[in-house]
């Protein structure tokens, strides 16, 4: 599945907190994808680890809103793998979508295979930032 999915013009501060982040958290939100399917937000002041089979992967917090293929707005932990470049779904929250609204994402089990591959220029640009690697090469 593509970032390009979690995509659609709006602003990412009008849902207010993630229900994800510890209260009093303030957000930093900074688009980084958005086409005709829908919009994607990084949230630059939250950053996290996670282990999974036995590596370390890096956490970043992004808040979509999708329109194709089905509409879906939330907030997902995306787990990064820096060395391999990959990204799955740690956690998420549905603000509203076809799985409910106002609610947990259903239980995934984590699985490296969300973003494209080879990673797309979005891919790759939330990579970076949650391996804290903008601006180098590598």
């Amino acid at each position: 599945m593509s970032l390009l999915l979690f995509l659609l013009a709006g602003s990412a501060a009008d849902l207010g907190t993630s229900p994800m982040v510890e209260d009093g958290h303030s957000h930093r939100w900074e688009q980084f994808a958005s086409d005709e399917e829908g919009t994607g937000w990084i949230d630059r002041a939250w950053r996290g680890e996670t282990e999974h089979q036995g590596e370390r992967l890096k956490l970043v917090l992004v808040r979509v809103d999708i329109r194709k293929p089905e509409a879906v707005t939330g907030d997902l932990f995306l787990a990064a793998d820096c060395e391999r470049k990959l990204l799955g779904i740690k956690d998420g929250y549905l603000f509203e979508g076809a799985y409910g609204s106002n609610r947990r994402f259903p239980t995934v089990q984590l699985t490296m295979d969300f973003g494209d591959n080879p990673p797309s220029e979005d891919d790759l640009k939330v990579i970076a930032f949650a391996c804290d690697t903008e601006g180098s090469a590598g």
